[in-house]
């Protein structure tokens, strides 16, 4: 990155802290802490406002962008600018230079993914760089950087305990079956060990204390459909509940 920087790269750096990256940055947006879908649906919306979205990559690799389009309609500059404390003019900047790149990266770290709604942030990200067509080109795309050596490389080996090798999902009876084929056994059902979880979890929360831990977990939802020759597919994340960003 920073190489990059110094061969003429402009940095826009997003966090709640004045970090080093933030030093380096062309503009810093000290975002309130728990706004990052407000920020990035208000700059998916300026995008749109100015018609800077990439029309011919949405047409042709995207599904659902009109449930996009009503999703961050709300998200105005002076909406995201309360909720978020950045100024309007800022959100602006950084909307209109990531739309007009010839290439353009959006790079996260653990303080994305370590929220109760990460994965909305996530795809909250996503939509941007399927809005602009950013993703999928050299010198575009995204990318989580990551705070351990090859973490993601182990879980796509299948190291995270509810995944398959290839990030597939073991709560699904299609792959887990494809994998009691190939290893030749049987895999536990992950549905009876979620209950035992659910009820473990009942116990905990009346003062009963269990001595084992699932992190098995079951989930619908992917970033990407299933298969080769899929297209990436649209999401409406929705800023979490609780806190009232306007309320200083």
């Amino acid at each position: 990155m920073l190489k990059g920087l110094r061969r003429g790269a402009k940095l826009y750096a997003v966090d709640p802290r004045r970090t080093s990256s933030a030093q380096w940055a062309d503009l810093w947006l000290g975002i309130d802490v728990g706004t990052d879908i407000a920020l990035a649906n208000a700059m998916g919306r300026e995008i749109l406002e100015a018609g800077l979205e990439n029309r011919n990559f949405i047409e042709n690799a995207t599904t659902g962008f009109e449930e996009y389009r009503r999703t961050v309609e709300s998200y105005t500059l002076e909406r995201a600018e309360k909720l978020t404390s950045v100024p309007r003019a800022s959100i602006r900047e950084l909307a209109h230079a990531y739309a007009k790149a010839d290439r353009a990266q959006l790079c996260w770290t653990l303080g994305i993914t370590e929220h109760h709604n990460a994965t909305d942030n996530v795809f909250a990200l996503i939509n941007l760089s399927l809005l602009t067509g950013h993703v999928g080109r050299w010198g575009s795309g995204l990318a989580p950087l990551r705070g351990q050596n090859n973490v993601q490389g182990g879980g796509d080996m299948g190291a995270i305990p509810n995944r398959f090798p290839g990030f597939q999902e073991v709560a699904n009876p299609e792959y887990r079956a494809k994998f009691e084929k190939a290893w030749s056994g049987a895999i536990f059902d992950v549905s009876t060990s979620s209950e035992r979880t659910r009820r473990n979890r009942r116990r905990t929360r009346s003062g009963q204390t269990s001595s084992w831990k699932d992190s098995t977990t079951s989930s619908s939802r992917t970033s990407f459909s299933p298969g080769p020759q899929k297209w990436p597919t649209w999401f409406y994340p929705r800023p979490p509940p609780g806190r009232n960003a306007t309320e200083r």
